[in-house]
């Protein structure tokens, strides 16, 4: 299911523990990339792995429950940086 960027946020402002991740899929220097988002044990994690079954984790970013809007700039920031092909509810 494609979600718009507005549709993304709205997700992301009622995320929970029990809620699924979010994944942007994206491409990188040529290759793909996907980000898994979403919140465990009261912090927003934002991992980047090269598949999204794969637990292999390229990098990640963590910031605390309370850093919400930090967070949302940090993945527009991202969105800027890769191009979008999708994003979607896990």
């Amino acid at each position: 299911m494609a979600l718009t960027v507005q549709q993304m946020y709205d997700y992301l402002n009622g995320i929970t523990e029990e809620k699924a991740a979010l994944i942007i899929k994206g491409k990188s220097e040529g290759e793909d990339i996907f980000f898994k988002i979403y919140l465990a044990h009261d912090k927003y994690y934002l991992d980047a792995v090269k598949a999204v079954e794969s637990n292999d984790i390229v990098h990640r970013e963590v910031l605390d429950k309370e850093e919400k809007e930090s967070f949302k700039v940090m993945i527009m920031d991202l969105m800027k940086e890769i191009d979008v092909e999708d994003i979607y509810i896990d």
